[in-house]
Formats: C-alpha cells, sequence, structure tokens
C-alpha cells in the first residue's frame, strides 16, 4: 500500500471519526428529555469547539495527499 492510500484511508477515517468520537459520548446518554436537551446543548458545545481541529486536518490531510499522489496520468493498455 502507497503513501497516498494510506493518507486516503486516513482523510476518510477522520471525516467519519473524529465527529463520531467528539460529540457521540454527550449524545449518547439522553434517554428522557432532559436527558436530550442537555446532550443536545453538549453536543453543540463539543461540535463548536473541536470543529476547528477537525477543519484543520481535513486541511493537512488533503495537503498530504496532494504531495503524495503520483503526477503521471494512469496507465490504461489500450489506449
Amino acid at each position: 500500500m502507497t503513501s497516498h492510500s494510506k493518507l486516503k484511508l486516513g482523510f476518510i477515517a477522520w471525516l467519519v471519526a473524529f465527529p463520531i468520537i467528539a460529540c457521540g459520548p454527550a449524545l449518547a446518554g439522553s434517554d428522557d428529555l432532559l436527558g436530550f436537551l442537555f446532550g443536545g446543548v453538549t453536543g453543540l458545545v463539543l461540535g463548536s469547539a473541536f470543529f476547528l481541529p477537525w477543519i484543520v486536518g481535513v486541511g493537512v490531510l488533503y495537503l498530504l495527499m496532494r504531495l503524495t499522489e503520483d503526477p503521471r496520468p494512469p496507465y490504461r493498455p489500450g489506449r
């Protein structure tokens, strides 16, 4: 597996897993209305706090993916 492919997998994992890890625990215990409201407010606060690191991570991983990709077009036999 090339470093570009590893970075693509890391990019996908970062996009999906980071918001779940950052905001999931706040929303996990929302059984009743009070828990739902508390979980929603806590999720909103945590989501706001973790949004900037998530965007920075997306930008860094995208830049690393662009730097490690092969500049040549892929070989396609018969064309």
